[in-house]
């Protein structure tokens, strides 16, 4: 299905870059059980993958974000297929751990892709290759200065202590960031493909993972001398930025709704203390010390694409099962940095503004023979705007 491009505003040069993310839905998670809605041939990776490539190359982006990447399609497929395409970026990194890049010095490096993968770990409940965040880019248009493949838990300082910073440290996910130069306006910026921790039961640690993730793109432009350059954060957030009505997770007050901790921390710059979702909150029995943490974006304004539009609203969804719809995937920018020219509507009436609860959409579950992965993409326009003095 093509998907419309809403304009924002004129682009007043052919300097904008375009910004895709997608959650791909793994192999190994399609084959899980989880999607039994969905026929059999739809849930195959050979039905999946061209259609997978062909939405991608049809926005022809500038930049492309894509989470649930398996370790071997990230090899053998989406290298392949996006370098014929003029896309590059680095070698895949198969460990678990943080790898820190930059420009090659005395050896010759062939850039393929950003990749970092989270493995699996025994007795977790699916089993399958690492899959993990990547990140490509037109290489006829930008070039790679630096980049860090990061798993947030490796990011926590060691004086943090008790359980729950022991299962921040203990969680796979994690971020491919990117620094980059436009060869048309010169301009230098920081790209991040993330994905933070799925359990709806954890959003406090949620919101540990997105203030790891802002400080490390901020220490990656201090290290590499680019301090306040602009930031583009695009990915699976796993937190609504919107809930309307009561789960079991949270109680929401009647005709009113609730912010999850993390779009509060990256729309806001810090998350309270008195958050529902800060770990102070959620585990009042077990530190003190929770209930004098601050999460922040380590100096990062941020805003939410979608602040360009006239609703100044988020889709009601970007994710439907048979047990879940919300809006999960967003891409953040840098306030002071971008205007936005244009925004990839949704294939579905309401986002429009007019609907605000998921559950009023009239949208199937997804996969299906149209949409192959459980999530829909994201996609805007971006023009970066002249330097302040």
């Amino acid at each position: 299905m093509q998907r419309a491009w809403t304009q924002i505003a004129n682009q007043p040069s052919s300097q904008g870059l375009t910004v895709v993310s997608y959650n791909i839905l793994a192999n190994k998670y399609a084959r899980s059980g989880y999607h039994a809605y969905c026929p059999d041939k739809y849930l195959d990776w050979s039905y999946r993958f061209p259609r997978i490539q062909s939405e991608l190359l049809s926005h022809q982006p500038d930049i492309i974000c894509l989470q649930e990447v398996e370790e071997p399609t990230f090899v053998q497929e989406f290298v392949p297929a996006l370098r014929r395409e003029g896309y590059q970026g680095l070698p895949v990194a198969q460990q678990a751990r943080d790898v820190i890049q930059g420009p090659p010095d005395g050896c010759a490096l062939c850039f393929y892709g950003l990749h970092y993968s989270r493995h699996s770990k025994p007795g977790d409940a699916i089993q399958g290759p690492p899959d993990g965040c990547a990140l490509f880019f037109k290489s006829a248009r930008l070039q790679l200065l630096a980049s860090s493949l990061c798993r947030f838990g490796n990011h926590v300082a060691p004086s943090k202590a008790g359980p729950f910073w022991d299962q921040v440290r203990a969680r796979e996910d994690g971020a491919v960031l990117a620094l980059l130069r436009d060869t048309q306006s010169k301009r230098v910026f920081c790209a991040a493909s993330l994905h933070l921790f799925w359990d709806p039961h954890f959003p406090d640690v949620k919101a540990a993972q997105a203030a790891i993730v802002c400080a490390q793109i901020q220490d990656l432009l201090n290290r590499s001398r680019q301090s306040g350059a602009p930031v583009i954060m695009a990915g699976d957030y796993n937190s609504l930025w919107r809930k309307y009505r009561s789960d079991p997770f949270d109680k929401v007050p009647e005709g009113k709704f609730l912010t999850s901790g993390v779009y509060q921390l990256l729309a806001t710059g810090q998350l309270e203390v008195s958050h529902q979702d800060h770990p102070s909150q959620r585990r009042p029995d077990e530190d003190d010390e929770l209930a004098r943490e601050i999460f922040s974006t380590s100096g990062l304004s941020l805003h939410s694409m979608i602040l360009a539009t006239p609703t100044q609203r988020e889709p009601p969804l970007t994710t439907k099962t048979d047990k879940f719809a919300g809006c999960l995937d967003y891409i953040f920018l840098s306030q002071i940095h971008w205007l936005v020219t244009g925004v990839l509507g949704m294939p579905y009436n309401g986002a429009d503004g007019s609907v605000v609860d998921p559950a009023d959409v009239d949208f199937p579950p997804v996969p299906d023979a149209i949409f192959p992965s459980d999530h829909l993409s994201m996609g805007c326009k971006l023009q970066l705007l002249p330097l302040r003095d």
